[in-house]
């Protein structure tokens, strides 16, 4: 019987001595400016993603939108000045590259989107990559 209370006690050091992993913090995008800051996000297929929007304009209200129907992905979020907004989202299951971009227009003028308002949702295989 000395086995199984052996096997008990090095499961329970490599439990106490092994690294544990923080919870990934959420991705701070800011919306200002007729941009998107950072512009490009990449993530594993799969990834749950979690943003964190953040409007740095003072009047001009913004939204992100991330349309990826194959994935049933429909993301619609406004961002009112100088507030945030939190979305969150699985990222598709393949590889692949589909833009994001802020639907919001004023009267008479360009929409944002087309004034550059837009970025990237890159799903890269393998582990995560570091936003540029």
């Amino acid at each position: 019987m000395q086995l199984p209370r052996l096997f008990c006690l090095s499961l329970m050091v490599a439990f106490l001595f092994s690294p544990v992993m923080p919870a990934q913090a959420a991705l701070r995008i800011e919306l200002g400016d007729y941009r998107f800051r950072p512009n490009e996000i990449r993530v594993s297929p799969g990834e749950t993603v979690e943003l964190e929007l953040v409007n740095t304009d003072a009047i001009t209200p913004h939204d992100f939108v991330l349309e990826i129907p194959e994935a049933g992905i429909d993301l619609r979020v406004d961002v009112p000045p100088g507030e945030t907004a939190k979305a969150v989202f699985t990222a598709p299951s393949t590889p692949g590259t589909w833009p994001f971009y802020c639907s919001k227009r004023f009267l008479f003028f360009k929409s944002h989107r087309e004034r550059g308002m837009e970025g990237r949702l890159i799903v890269l295989p393998g582990p995560k990559q570091p936003a540029q």
